[in-house]
């Protein structure tokens, strides 16, 4: 009966530790917080549809979340050409500006209006 209890301990254990491991590898391959922060008195647009199309997305700067005050830039897999590609937060004209943000593993984008009183500069409103 002793050997019978210590199996099944043993396998609990492993089951455990198997499920830790798919949890923080998760983590790490998302590499997204998941926070939204939206700047209070911008506009946005909807996400571009394009999402899926890039994956493994990770930032190069510091992550902004959707914050049209602040510039970052992310990587992103291409699944057409299985690339690398870099996107950075850039002025579409003086009012809007072109945010990306990594959304659960994927690089997605979408345009905002700058607050009032603002204009884009090197990829945020200033």
């Amino acid at each position: 009966m002793k050997k019978r209890q210590k199996k099944l301990v043993t396998i609990v254990v492993v089951i455990i530790l198997i499920l830790l491991a798919v949890i923080v590898a998760t983590k790490f391959l998302n590499n997204s917080t998941g926070k939204a922060t939206l700047t209070n008195g911008a506009s946005y647009a909807q996400i571009s549809s394009e999402m899926n199309r890039y994956t493994n997305c990770a930032y190069i700067t510091s992550e902004d979340g959707w914050k049209v005050t602040e510039s970052a830039t992310l990587q992103a897999t291409d699944t057409e050409t299985g690339k690398i590609v870099y996107a950075t937060d850039s002025c579409v004209d003086e009012n809007n500006v072109r945010e990306y943000n990594c959304e659960s593993g994927n690089r997605a984008v979408r345009t905002a209006v700058c607050p009032s009183g603002t204009s884009c500069e090197s990829g945020a409103c200033v």
